[in-house]
């Protein structure tokens, strides 16, 4: 069985995310098989530089960062959305992600058991 995240809000727009990535850290204790797909404002998590301290908020970029501790070693992102937001990978925090097309979207999203989307 294989869960898949789909986020698309942004990191700072409203608490979506950071509860996404609480879900992702509980399954994964539960030894859950977690992916992540991160689509349209989400990708802007992986940008460089962040403090969502100055925000009052948790920086985006960490809670990513701590999935792999989880063993959610899956993490995806669009193509479209990262050219969109300028995030080639010099732009981007250290953090394995596989660049998907839209057409390897909707695969990652048709193996996947179940979707849940922010």
């Amino acid at each position: 069985m294989s869960w898949l995240y789909v986020l698309r809000s942004g990191p700072y727009a409203s608490n979506r995310f950071a509860e996404a990535i609480d879900a992702m850290l509980v399954a994964g204790v539960f030894e859950q098989q977690v992916r992540v797909l991160l689509i349209e404002d989400a990708v802007q998590a992986l940008r460089q530089g962040q403090d969502g301290e100055a925000l009052g908020s948790k920086t985006p970029g960490k809670m990513l960062t701590a999935l792999p501790d989880y063993d959610i070693r899956d993490i995806f992102a669009c193509r479209h959305s990262l050219e969109r937001a300028g995030l080639d990978q010099n732009a981007r925090i250290d953090l394995p992600v596989t660049v998907l097309d839209h057409a390897e979207q909707a695969a990652l999203v048709a193996a996947s058991t179940q979707v849940f989307s922010d």
